[in-house]
């Protein structure tokens, strides 16, 4: 008999055992593979079966003819692969099940051979189911990424809008029972601040985001975030600890090379969430307009400054207290410098490459066009906050 007839032998043989031995590969696979294990049992040894028998009537007509699998012939193994993908298992797991299938096919395949001259062709058949195994590992494992990266995408796009809805004080009941996401009891607000970079070969702000994304997800993989151009509005269940807040902003300082402040409102219900977020935007931009380190703030932390800030009255004489010097820019730039180092005239005068003596006649001046002296603790109270108003109301006016 010639090798072709040997081979159509040994195929029919096989093929007349082709249930069984499909049954024996789907066992396989589930008795050493714990993720697949953790599917519907009943469906999926059914789904494993049917897919072993296709990829055996496959391999049976492909190693007769001496040749690879076409990617037409491979459609059913992607298809199968993608369903792995929206049921979340391991693309590790997805390629070992594949492997420990074919192994368990192999062994069955081999045991049928029993004269030499079957032996001998399936030898000659191994290049090629070699080669097949390549050709399903490469598309199963670009495909079943393919629908990861889809699935994330789709997910991300769901809690984005959740998270929207929540920071808005929406309603949010037919958002949750859409997406099938579960709230925490209670979350924490935080407003990322990432500062914009003060040398050459910085992050571009698509990294920084790309950056910040990956550690929030890192402390917590429940966070709901509206990522924005500066930075990101987190949501954080409670259970997250300010330790781990702060390990997180230290981390996205140190890799993007930035200032990173973060204004963090107390833990809060649902119903508070709102409020609580416009309180953690309002820290942030303090931390950032006072120009704080890298860090966390809460209220305790910038409580006089928050209160100072608050509209009303009181903001606007404040903000009144500094128009007599707007025409005189270099006083405004001594008060900024006194006000960043805490009043110390020396660090000031260093700051701003001049004479102590400078600022103490331009202080002196401000005394004179303000009628309220810097150099007295209380005035020098009144002016740090009156500057503080001021950063706020420039900054304010660039957003618009």
């Amino acid at each position: 008999m010639n090798a072709r007839g040997t081979r159509q032998r040994l195929a029919d043989r096989l093929r007349a055992e082709l249930p069984e031995v499909a049954r024996s590969m789907a066992r396989a696979v589930l008795s050493t593979v714990p993720e697949y294990r953790k599917l519907p049992s009943d469906l999926l040894e059914a789904e494993l079966t049917h897919n072993a028998e296709a990829g055996l009537d496959l391999f049976l007509r492909a190693a007769s003819e001496l040749r690879a699998p076409n990617p037409a012939e491979l459609a059913a193994a992607l298809d199968n692969a993608i369903r792995r993908a929206a049921e979340g298992v391991p693309i590790e797991a997805v390629l070992i099940a594949q492997h420990r299938a074919i192994a368990s096919g192999w062994d069955a395949v081999a045991r049928l051979a029993i004269r030499p001259s079957e032996r001998n062709q399936l030898l000659a058949a191994v290049p090629h189911l070699l080669a097949t195994v390549a050709a399903i590992d490469v598309r199963i494992a670009s495909r079943y990424l393919r629908e990861r990266q889809k699935l994330r995408w789709e997910q991300q796009q769901r809690r984005r809008v959740l998270a929207q809805a929540m920071l808005s004080g929406a309603p949010v009941g037919h958002l949750i029972e859409r997406s099938g996401i579960e709230l925490a009891d209670q979350y924490r607000a935080v407003v990322f601040h990432v500062a914009e970079p003060t040398g050459p070969g910085r992050p571009r702000p698509e990294s920084v985001l790309s950056h910040l994304r990956a550690e929030i997800e890192a402390v917590s993989r429940h966070a709901l975030s509206r990522l924005e151009r500066d930075g990101a509005t987190t949501l954080f269940p409670a259970a997250v600890t300010e330790t781990r807040l702060t390990g997180l902003v230290a981390r996205l300082a140190t890799v993007t090379g930035r200032r990173v402040v973060a204004g963090a409102a107390a833990h809060t219900e649902l119903d508070g969430i709102a409020a609580a977020a416009e309180t953690a935007t309002e820290l942030a931009r303090l931390a950032a307009v006072l120009h704080r380190p890298t860090g966390v703030y809460c209220i305790d932390d910038l409580a006089l400054h928050y209160q100072l800030t608050r509209p009303g009255p009181a903001r606007r004489w404040l903000a009144e207290l500094l128009t007599p010097l707007a025409t005189y820019p270099h006083l405004i730039e001594v008060l900024d410098a006194c006000t960043t180092y805490d009043f110390d005239r020396l660090a000031a005068a260093e700051c701003l490459v001049v004479h102590r003596n400078t600022i103490n006649y331009r202080l002196h001046r401000i005394a004179e066009l303000t009628g309220y002296d810097p150099t007295d603790p209380d005035s020098a109270q009144l002016f740090a906050a009156a500057v503080l108003v001021r950063r706020l109301e420039a900054l304010a006016s660039r957003q618009v």
